[in-house]
């Protein structure tokens, strides 16, 4: 079960392809000076992610579903964000991408805190720390190389989301099927 959201918390690393592109798409969309408003559905998105799961009673099954619902909506976000002809539509689909990245850690953390023991919290914290970290290299290079394959623009920030938000849907068809069951631990 710990290698399983393990694997959740690399793909979740994986969505950094939204950070590295997002002011050249958003800069066709709107002038430089009104970035903020991009910022605005970031954090409004990041705080509503998180009340949704301090709100929510974490039983062990709830935690599986929360984590594969949410890094779905993360994966989703990415290609409708990639598909976005507008700016209010694309400024949607940012506010749900960073509901469910946002929403994610609480829950990876409360997993975490569920099985493994307090002698053991902080090392495996750090895994996990690594793990985030190692998708988001893992976007880094999957997105460098897409963005140098393809000549600069918001189309080219257009396919990296969508080829990202692609390879996030069949790493959580993947963990899905190998989700820990029956209260499994």
């Amino acid at each position: 079960a710990l290698l399983w959201i393990a694997g959740i918390t690399v793909v979740v690393g994986l969505a950094a392809s939204m950070n590295h592109f997002w002011q050249p798409y958003f800069l066709e969309h709107i002038t430089q000076s009104n970035l903020g408003i991009v910022w605005v559905m970031v954090c409004v998105g990041a705080i509503i992610g998180g009340q949704i799961v301090a709100r929510t009673k974490h039983q062990p099954r709830q935690e599986i579903t929360y984590s594969i619902f949410a890094t779905l909506l993360v994966a989703v976000s990415l290609i409708g964000l990639s598909q976005s002809s507008s700016l209010m539509v694309a400024l949607s689909w940012v506010f749900i991408h960073n509901v469910g990245r946002n929403g994610i850690v609480p829950v990876v953390d409360a997993y975490v805190q569920h099985r493994v023991g307090s002698g053991n919290r902080a090392t495996f914290g750090s895994f996990m720390s690594m793990f985030r970290q190692g998708g988001a290299g893992i976007a880094f290079i999957i997105s460098g190389a897409l963005a140098y394959a393809l000549p600069y623009g918001a189309g080219t920030v257009r396919h990296v989301w969508m080829w990202m938000g692609i390879i996030m849907l069949v790493s959580i068809l993947i963990l899905f099927i190998f989700r820990p069951k029956n209260g499994r631990t």
